[in-house]
Parts: structure tokens; C-alpha cells; sequence
């Protein structure tokens, strides 16, 4: 019996070759989409997760929307955040801290050699503290910024490495941002997303 279904099930398939393998094809094409589309969203459920896990579920970050590609976040934007949306935010309940952040390109020289690189400021106080905990800022070497700090920075940890500028940077060197001298303070440890 079982060899007769076997039997018959071949020849309708040799009599219907076309459906037969439209058939298989759509059979194929929809188990590559299904598990594509389970591959697509475990990856940006996992992309999601690492960008909750790298602030942490308490902090939210506010930037403006703009174009992504046309410099620093917040930059190419119709209308920018105003100044004083830190002391608006902060004065809601259950706000331990909001302050502002800069960012912006601006022209870096070292070793009679210039880049355009991204400088960001860093608030002060108590509030400086815990951004330093939120974004897990440690140095490889020297050390991070203090309040009155003046003229000196922190770079990142490419900046040490014989990059752009010829020679890897140190703790103690000069560099020229926009034309201004600043002191290297301290280097970041490399911290690599995962």
C-alpha cells in the first residue's frame, strides 16, 4: 500500500513537472524569508539591547533629529535644543541629573599635521561625576578632567597609536584645537561596543 502511494505520488509529479517545482520553489523561498526575517529581527533586538545596556535602562539621552551623515549629532537640524531644556529636564521628578553636552568638528594639529576631529565638552561637578559613570569614562594613562581644569583635554585611545599624525599623542603633549593650546591630560582605555 505504502509502495503504492510511493508509486503514485511519483508519477503525478513527473505528469505536473512545472507545478511540481513552482511549488518546491515557493516552498524554498518562503522558508528563506521566514528564517531571514527571525535572523533580521534577533539582530536588532540584540542592537537595541547593547544600546540600553551601554546608557543603562535610567538614563535617557535627548539629541535633536537631523541628518546622521552631515557632522555631529545635533548639528544639521532645522530647529537645535535649546539651552535651557537641562534645567527644564531637571526640575521633573525623579531627575537626578541633566545637563547639556556639546559636540562639534573642529580642527586638531599635532605634530605639524591637521584633522578634523569631533571635541565634546564634559559637565562639571557633580554632575561630571556621573557622567563619567554613565558612559564608563576610565583612562589608560594619565587622568580624567577636573573641575577648573583650563586648556587641557582627554583624548580618545586611537590617539595614541602612529595614526593621522605621524606619532601617537601622549599624556604631557600639546595639541592645537581650533587654533587654542590645550595640555593631553589623559588617554581613554580602548572600550570596544559588544
Amino acid at each position: 500500500m505504502l509502495k503504492d502511494y510511493f508509486i503514485y505520488s511519483v508519477k503525478n509529479l513527473r505528469h505536473r513537472g512545472l507545478r511540481s517545482w513552482l511549488t518546491m520553489i515557493g516552498i524554498f523561498i518562503g522558508i528563506a524569508a521566514v528564517v531571514s526575517l527571525i535572523g533580521l529581527g534577533e539582530g536588532l533586538r540584540v542592537a537595541i539591547s547593547s544600546q540600553f545596556g551601554f546608557l543603562g535602562p535610567d538614563i535617557l539621552s535627548v539629541q535633536a533629529s537631523g541628518l546622521t551623515f552631515a557632522g555631529p549629532p545635533g548639528t544639521a537640524v532645522v530647529e537645535p535644543l535649546s539651552d535651557d531644556l537641562a534645567d527644564k529636564i531637571s526640575r521633573l521628578n525623579g531627575i537626578e541629573s541633566a545637563f547639556n553636552r556639546y559636540i562639534e568638528s573642529a580642527t586638531m594639529e599635532f605634530n605639524d599635521r591637521q584633522e578634523i576631529r569631533f571635541a565634546a565638552s564634559v559637565p562639571e561637578g557633580e554632575s561630571r561625576k556621573i557622567f563619567e559613570t554613565m558612559v564608563n569614562l576610565k583612562t589608560e594613562e594619565g587622568r580624567l578632567l577636573k573641575d577648573g581644569d583650563s586648556k587641557k583635554a582627554v583624548l580618545g585611545n586611537n590617539f595614541k597609536e602612529d595614526g593621522a599624525f605621524g606619532k601617537g599623542i601622549k599624556v604631557g603633549d600639546k595639541i592645537l584645537i581650533k587654533g587654542i593650546d590645550f595640555e593631553v591630560a589623559g588617554i581613554l582605555e580602548n572600550q570596544l561596543m559588544t
